[in-house]
């Protein structure tokens, strides 16, 4: 199994925060949300399990995401905080209105409760920043002294529609 190799240089924005560094976030409050997608389970920490969860990710974009015109796409880490050595839960999905097409049996609901959010914003896909992205959020999180909020997920990511000219994506992570 090979492991992957980080990236040195992540361009984001940071911030002092009791005598530390650590990268700059916000907060939001978000309603209660249902969505429409698909489940895969792959370990994060190996060239061949994040190959596996960007073509899943790929391959949903095309068959959904697109086709059906839908502005904002989540993709939602379910469980298994800090990544322990097994597979992580990964959901990818929209907004449940806005499509009929789980009609056809190939896409399951996931509710996601109400929750206050540290919302981080990286510039480039998370396949390429995701080592640092998650080491920057339990880092932030820490040093801030925010509590996680166990809704049933870790994080969340939220790409909206000019991802592909941007690059741009947020990760919410609930905390109280």
């Amino acid at each position: 199994m090979q492991r992957l190799s980080t990236k040195s240089v992540v361009e984001r924005e940071f911030k002092n925060v009791n005598k530390d560094v650590i990268v700059d976030f916000t907060y939001a409050s978000l309603p209660a949300v249902t969505l429409t997608g698909q489940e895969i389970r792959f370990n994060p920490e190996t060239e061949e399990g994040l190959g596996r969860v960007s073509a899943f990710v790929a391959g949903f974009v095309g068959n959904w995401i697109t086709p059906n015109g839908v502005d904002r796409l989540y993709n939602v880490t379910l469980n298994n905080s800090r990544f322990p050595e097994e597979d992580i839960r990964y959901f990818s999905g929209f907004s449940a209105g806005s499509s009929n097409e789980r009609e056809s049996g190939e896409l399951a609901l996931l509710e996601l409760p109400a929750s206050q959010y540290a919302v981080f914003h990286y510039k480039e896909g998370m396949g390429s920043v995701f080592q640092t992205a998650i080491h920057d959020l339990y880092k932030s999180i820490s040093v801030s002294k925010l509590m996680l909020n166990p809704v049933g997920m870790d994080f969340m990511e939220v790409y909206e529609s000019d991802y592909a000219e941007t690059g741009a994506f947020y990760i919410y992570v609930p905390i109280v």
